[in-house]
């Protein structure tokens, strides 16, 4: 009698947390599909766009050369102010060189990049300003900074559609529970 309770109460358990599992999915939070993470070696970088753990999404830009691995990233994700981005330096020793900056300069922070070309020469420059304080010469910073700007236009790819898909979330968390009939409704009869 014992071994057929325990089956039964073990059943009824498994119906109850089956019960409990679908209600709960009934009220998860309604995300849009993620785009593919991404990855593509251009011009000696390797530039990648991938989901990072807490639902946010990461485009990669880097490069080995020499001594130096060289990075530059830019970061999504739903509870920030806008997008960040960053450059990094390492050597042999560690770190040395390397920032991270956010879009401030008109307070439209999550607007598409129109300028590449410029915000190419804006990250060059920063990485170029590192290199030089890890005690890189010219003609290393040359050598190490070759294929940037074809690499860059990919990463400037990848970064738009990290863009949408942190929008399309943060939307998504916006209208959460909202009767989507609701401002039809309230609008008054014409």
């Amino acid at each position: 009698m014992f071994p057929r309770f325990r089956t039964g109460v073990l059943a009824l358990a498994a119906s109850a947390g089956g019960v409990l599992w679908l209600a709960g999915m009934a009220c998860a939070q309604p995300f849009p599909p993620e785009p593919p993470d991404q990855k593509r070696a251009v011009a000696g970088w390797l530039v990648e766009h991938e989901a990072e753990s807490d639902g946010g999404r990461i485009i990669r830009l880097t490069r080995a050369h020499g001594d130096y691995l060289i990075e530059y990233h830019v970061a999504f994700w739903r509870g920030n102010s806008g997008p960040y981005s960053g450059t990094s330096i390492g050597n042999p020793q560690g770190s040395c060189g390397g920032d991270t900056w956010q879009r401030d300069d008109d307070g439209d922070v999550w607007r598409a990049e129109t300028d590449v070309p410029g915000q190419a020469r804006a990250v060059r420059a920063r990485l170029v300003e590192s290199l030089t304080q890890c005690g890189a010469s010219r003609a290393e910073i040359g050598a190490a900074l070759a294929g940037f700007d074809r690499a860059f236009a990919v990463a400037a790819d990848y970064a738009e559609v990290g863009r949408l898909a942190t929008l399309a979330e943060i939307e998504a968390i916006v209208n959460y529970g909202r009767d989507p009939g609701a401002e039809a409704n309230s609008s008054p009869a014409q």
